[in-house]
C-alpha cells in the first residue's frame, strides 16, 4: 500500500518530519528527499520503514535522534 498524496484523499502525516528539524545538514537533506518521495506517493510501507530505520540509526550515530517514536511507520 502506498501512502502520501492521493488524488481526492487527505494527505497522510509525514513520518520524516521529525528528521527535518535535526541540527545536521546531511540528515536534513536525506529526510527532505524521503519526505518529497513520501508526499508524492513514491514510497510503500516497507520502503518507509527502511528509510526511517536508516535515518534513525544515522541520527543516533551523530547524537541527534528525534524525540518521537518512529520505530515502525505502520
Amino acid at each position: 500500500m502506498q501512502l502520501g498524496l492521493v488524488a481526492g484523499a487527505e494527505t497522510a502525516v509525514d513520518p520524516f518530519a521529525p528528521f527535518l528539524t535535526i541540527d545536521n545538514p546531511n540528515l536534513q537533506a536525506m529526510a527532505a528527499q524521503y519526505s518529497r518521495s513520501f508526499k508524492s506517493g513514491a514510497l510503500d510501507d516497507a520502503q518507509i520503514n527502511r528509510a526511517l530505520e536508516s535515518l534513525g540509526k544515522m541520527a543516533e550515530m551523530v547524537g541527534k535522534a528525534p524525540s518521537t517514536d518512529i520505530a515502525n511507520y505502520n
